[in-house]
């Protein structure tokens, strides 16, 4: 689990082990690529086969690697248009856990954003806004709350998405708690916002969604 050699000292270690994943997107699954690679698909080893895609040539992100730990990572350099989208699915319903490994693209001065739903409605929106601070939107907003994340450098944030006791951490410390709303999710989009009209992330390296609320114990 690629996770693991960031946050955990050992798979022994992992409190991760034995959930049950919606969707796990993790850099070190995409094969085939050589760094500077365009990505076209990103798979999902959740066993649900639920894949993240892109079809536009100029949309598609790119696959570096050595970037985490050694590890490979996926680039949107911040650039609009830049996504991987998964189809639309049974809705998870809240409460859910998501971790998510990336970083915030510094280009510009408008929102940069990690992930998102599909559509409209049914989103876990996460974002740096234009004001530097973290937002969690799935139908309401959790900030936006400067938790001492810096653009350009990869963290990992687990969201813990359960309406107005939704809880935002960034490396296993710092923390906010707010209303992120009660959508569900109905689909992922990887690196950006699922109409594309904010800047994109600067890098993803895994988004990871378990079926469950997670104890802030366990991550």
């Amino acid at each position: 689990m690629l996770i693991d050699s960031y946050r955990f000292a050992s798979a022994a270690a992992d409190p991760l082990a034995g959930f049950t994943w919606y969707w796990r997107f993790e850099s070190d699954s995409i094969v085939g690529l050589n760094d500077g690679d365009a990505v076209g698909t990103w798979p999902d080893t959740s066993g649900n086969a639920r894949d993240a895609t892109q079809g536009t040539a100029g949309d598609k992100p790119i696959y570096k690697t050595a970037i985490m730990n050694g590890q490979p990572s996926v680039r949107f350099d911040g650039a609009s248009s830049r996504r991987l989208a998964t189809a639309s699915v049974t809705v998870l319903s809240q409460a859910y856990t998501a971790f998510i490994l990336g970083s915030f693209s510094s280009l510009g001065s408008g929102n940069s954003q990690l992930c998102d739903g599909i559509g409209g409605s049914n989103r876990l929106a996460f974002y740096r806004t234009s004001s530097s601070g973290l937002d969690v939107y799935a139908g309401g907003s959790v900030g936006p709350v400067n938790i001492g994340q810096s653009d350009n450098v990869q963290a990992l944030f687990s969201v813990h998405v359960n309406g107005a006791s939704t809880v935002v951490r960034r490396n296993g410390g710092n923390k906010t708690t707010g209303n992120a709303g009660a959508q569900g999710l109905t689909g992922l989009t990887i690196g950006n916002r699922y109409a594309a009209t904010f800047q994109s992330a600067e890098y993803v390296t895994a988004i990871l969604i378990a079926t469950s609320n997670l104890s802030l114990a366990d991550t």
